[in-house]
């Protein structure tokens, strides 16, 4: 409908024509703007970032290194002040160094037996500590923090010693942060030896014990910097020298300054002290650490895709690895709005170039619109109406070209008519064509109904031929009861006859007489035979009523009823498929039946008979040794439902669309046609029923078949 107006092609021709450069022009844009922002550019960026954060780590250690050896030092040159009587002035000193840096939670100085002479009383904001507990701490043997007494054991030896990132005991027990941010609560030390000036033998210790804080505000400068540059999700972040305890993060407990993002997944979590493996499940980022990559692209959290840039610092006693990182959705959107800003700027030029097309088509429309008019006159059958031509331009050519085909559609009609006397014959000649095509078609469906009937047979006849084995085992069980039992029966007679051929031949029972036959009665086990005959007789009926059984049961499996609709007892045609399928299931497999309250189903015996013998076979085949199937059967709704599930190896989720499939087949070769499950789809559709099958949540494979109870038409 759009397209007949000329007016309305024109405009979509000149939409077409201004669209293609502004795209073009657009496209080339994006594309250049997306060259200023690829992947490795901002991996560079972040790997120099990384590196740049280390480098600054690096020199606060340094600094931190040398100014306790340098305190250390000044307090070496005075070490008559090492002893307790300067208590005071050395405290002094302690709290102008905390105050001076701000960077010290402890500044310790010990004697040589460990005892604390002197330590900070204000923290490094000048701020008095809590006297009590500082005035316990003052005098006590430094052995009563573990840390702290690890490395007054290396400086009383006389090396510079460190502690890594730590808690440290002595400052919980001058400070409270347990209400501030997290990263006060963690600590790094330094120690230095205070030697003697005449002898340098070690009479003290120094122990400066560093803010973790101090070191976190280095890493959040570079959230700041990124932020500055609209990178909302950049931060860094430190992991210990493990490369995968995380000491240093943006998302941490009681953080000042930030507030908590609930779109973001991580909002509100404290991330220090996790595991990259263990916590976070980050184990290739656990191993591109290993490895030394200076890059790597991951999800964290899940779902969310980041980039980081690595750096190890080059203090190798420490180890620790720094990492930039920001989400994708920051990297790549200058790219987007850059996007948004082009289809803007397509949008209001194809409006334009819309805008001016549409005048240009307006005047062109006018002057056809009489020709139209006039063509509709003509198609009334008013063959003398004419165009009246006003311009000798294209559409007063188009005009004179309309009055010629209008001086020409009397002779087309004579045409016209003697062309509809040949379209009679035409149209035969095309119907007897389409009457071959739909006889060929016929015969095509007829054979192609024959060749399934053959495929039905012969799957049925491949699952006959395994029940022939199975019965000729069970006949012959039953009929060595006979065989075996045949010869122990003849020799039980013939003692009889001994016995009472010697009763006979006795002229009276005396007493000796009598003695004499219980002594043969023994002899013989007379009292064995007599119990033992019941034995027999029973033997030689359960294996004639097995036999007779099984092959009731397999004259009932073999009628072919495929042309009446019968009632049906689904549990007696379940038992049936059982009894002939005993040797597959027989000493290995045990048959939970869970059999509900259900009524008689119509359909074809024969054929519901060999869906469940299909599904009980594969069922038995699919478990390696001993295992067990269920069968459980239910009624809703005018439908009953069988359930069978085994404990086997299950189908591959894969292959669960394709188990119903023609020839489709998971056995070995030789073990299956791929037919049997195709079949039993077919037969179950007949009925107007279904058949699902799932894998089973503790394993094996559940096949659930729902058949109505009445059957509203004759299935065929």
């Amino acid at each position: 409908m759009v397209f007949r107006s000329l007016r309305n092609k024109l405009l979509f021709l000149m939409i077409v024509l201004s669209l293609l450069p502004l795209v073009g022009i657009s496209f080339f844009s994006y594309l250049v703007g997306s060259k200023q922002i690829t992947e490795d550019r901002i991996k560079l960026a972040l790997e120099n970032k990384a590196q740049d954060t280390a480098d600054k780590i690096d020199i606060m250690l340094r600094n931190q290194r040398q100014e306790v050896a340098s305190i250390a030092s000044i307090v070496s040159l005075n070490s008559p002040a090492v002893s307790e009587p300067n208590r005071l002035a050395l405290i002094r000193l302690l709290n102008s160094y905390a105050v001076t840096h701000e960077v010290y939670d402890i500044l310790v100085l010990l004697d040589s037996r460990g005892r604390i002479i002197a330590i900070n009383t204000v923290d490094r904001y000048g701020a008095p500590l809590p006297s009590s507990a500082s005035g316990l701490v003052l005098g006590e043997n430094i052995a009563v923090y573990r840390a702290e007494k690890e490395l007054f054991d290396r400086s009383a030896r006389g090396e510079a010693a460190h502690h890594d990132w730590y808690q440290s005991s002595l400052v919980e027990r001058l400070y409270d942060y347990r209400d501030e941010d997290v990263s006060h609560q963690y600590n790094i030390a330094f120690s230095e030896p205070v030697r003697s000036p005449q002898g340098g033998e070690v009479v003290g210790v120094w122990i400066s014990v560093i803010n973790w804080f101090y070191i976190q505000t280095v890493l959040d400068s570079v959230e700041t910097d990124l932020a500055n540059r609209n990178l909302s999700t950049g931060y860094a972040f430190m992991y210990a020298r493990d490369a995968d305890t995380i000491i240093a993060h943006k998302y941490r407990e009681n953080r000042i300054g930030i507030e908590p993002l609930r779109s973001y997944p991580l909002s509100g979590q404290n991330l220090y002290g996790t595991k990259l493996v263990e916590t976070h499940r980050l184990l290739d980022l656990h191993e591109a650490i290993l490895q030394q990559r200076r890059s790597f692209a991951y999800e964290f959290p899940a779902g969310n895709k980041k980039i980081s840039g690595l750096a190890p610092i080059d203090d190798t006693a420490f180890g620790w690895i720094v990492g930039v990182g920001i989400d994708e959705t920051d990297i790549f959107r200058p790219i987007k709005n850059m996007s948004w800003w082009l289809v803007g700027a397509t949008f209001l030029l194809a409006s334009a170039a819309i805008f001016f097309t549409f005048l240009v088509a307006q005047g062109i429309t006018v002057p056809l619109r009489n020709l139209i008019q006039t063509a509709r006159i003509i198609a009334q059958g008013n063959l003398s109406q004419r165009v009246l031509i006003r311009s000798s331009d294209e559409v007063g050519a188009l005009g004179a070209t309309f009055n010629d085909m209008a001086r020409a559609l009397e002779t087309r009609e004579t045409q016209l008519q003697e062309l509809n006397r040949n379209l009679e014959d035409i149209v035969r000649q095309r119907t007897e064509e389409l009457e071959s095509s739909h006889e060929a078609l016929k015969k095509a469906y007829l054979d192609l109904q024959n060749a399934q009937e053959q495929l039905v047979h012969t799957e049925k006849m491949a699952s006959l031929g395994q029940l022939v084995a199975g019965i000729a085992h069970e006949i012959k069980n039953p009929l060595n009861f006979i065989y075996g039992n045949t010869g122990f029966l003849e020799e039980y007679t013939q003692k009889l006859k001994l016995l009472l051929e010697a009763y006979d031949g006795l002229p009276s029972l005396s007493p000796e007489d009598r003695a004499r036959m219980a002594g043969l009665k023994e002899s013989i086990n007379y009292d064995f035979i007599r119990e033992d005959l019941p034995t027999l007789i029973n033997n030689f009926t359960e294996g004639a009523t097995r036999i007779n059984t099984i092959v009731s049961d397999l004259r009932t499996f073999s009628r072919m009823d495929s042309d009446r609709v019968s009632e049906i007892d689904v549990h007696a045609s379940i038992e049936i498929s059982l009894n002939l399928l005993r040797n597959q299931y027989r000493e290995r497999i045990e048959i939970h039946r869970e059999y509900g309250d259900i009524p008689k189903i119509q359909g074809y015996s024969g054929k519901l008979g060999q869906v469940f013998m299909n599904l009980l076979s594969n069922a038995f085949q699919s478990i390696d040794g001993e295992g067990d199937v269920w069968i459980r059967t239910s009624t809703s709704d005018g439908v009953v439902t069988v359930e069978v599930r085994d404990n086997g190896h299950g189908i591959p989720r894969e292959n669960l669309n394709r188990i119903f499939e023609p020839f489709y087949t998971t056995k070995a070769v030789g073990q299956g046609t791929g037919l049997g499950l195709s079949i039993s789809y077919g037969i179950i559709e007949q009925h107007h029923g279904k058949i699902f099958v799932a894998n089973a949540p503790g394993g094996g494979t559940i096949f659930t078949v729902r058949l109505p109870i009445f059957q509203e038409k004759p299935a065929r």
